[in-house]
């Protein structure tokens, strides 16, 4: 699965180092209150009948913020973040690609998308799910070391606090709590360069995580955390946490 393997790993795997910015500005976009923001569905298309390459990535853009640097700006992170090179990492002979999104949340703060589709290439299809998360008064992409210390991530992983995105899931049959965190430590103290900003998203009320497996574990699983299960001293940056709907 070589020219399945590498995009996958992309998509997987999340760098996450303890030593991050703790002084981020989120300052409020007070644009977004107006009326006239809007986001719009797009759609990335490449097909080559001759190799049987067929790839549709649709992808949200916003419209209507004053800042047009900045709404560019936006519009280029979240188009890359979806398309994420993936034609650099897939074997495009036979390939079947296709991505759609959901929008986890909005507000005058930031903008938090998740992703999710299939891809194949000569082999069984790969579940695939990611995300991204963006600034909206600067336009630029949010890490999760930036708003959180990931060692208290791992401790809520290990204390269970959290839910399983879909209910009666069997992956707790085959991990422990403790396994889960550990996974999720492995993926993200990887050597390889790879995107530190895709593995996490927010809702008005969660933190939803990414953890990978073996396709025939159904590749990845998502997991929320109450944002009130986030202890204070596990946060960076007061002032994105304070942007945060619903944090007590």
């Amino acid at each position: 699965m070589k020219k399945l393997g590498v995009l996958y790993l992309l998509i997987l795997i999340s760098i996450l180092l303890c030593s991050c910015a703790k002084n981020k500005v989120y300052e409020k976009s007070d644009e977004l209150s107006s009326k006239s923001i809007t986001v719009e569905k797009f759609e990335y298309v490449y097909e080559n009948v001759k190799n049987k390459t067929s790839v549709k990535i649709h992808y949200p853009q916003i419209n209507g913020l004053k800042d047009v640097d900045i709404q560019t700006k936006i519009n280029t992170n979240l188009k890359d973040g979806a398309l994420k090179d993936f034609a650099s990492h897939w074997n495009m002979e036979g390939l079947t690609l296709e991505i759609d999104y959901d929008l986890a949340n909005m507000n005058g703060y930031y903008i938090s998308v998740k992703f999710h589709g299939t891809g194949e290439s000569d082999s069984y299809p790969t579940n695939l799910g990611y995300a991204i998360n963006i600034n909206l008064s600067t336009g630029n992409k949010i890490s999760l070391e930036e708003i959180m210390d990931v060692d208290g991530l791992l401790s809520i992983l290990n204390s269970g606090k959290f839910n399983l995105e879909v209910k009666d899931d069997f992956i707790l049959e085959e991990y422990t709590y403790q396994e889960l965190a550990e996974r999720y430590k492995d993926l993200a103290m990887s050597e390889l360069e790879l995107p530190r900003y895709n593995t996490f998203y927010f809702t008005t009320e969660m933190l939803g995580i990414y953890i990978y497996f073996p396709h025939v574990l159904g590749d990845y699983r998502i997991l929320e955390i109450n944002f009130n299960d986030i202890n204070s001293d596990m946060r960076y940056s007061d002032l994105f946490w304070d942007a945060v709907d619903n944090v007590k």
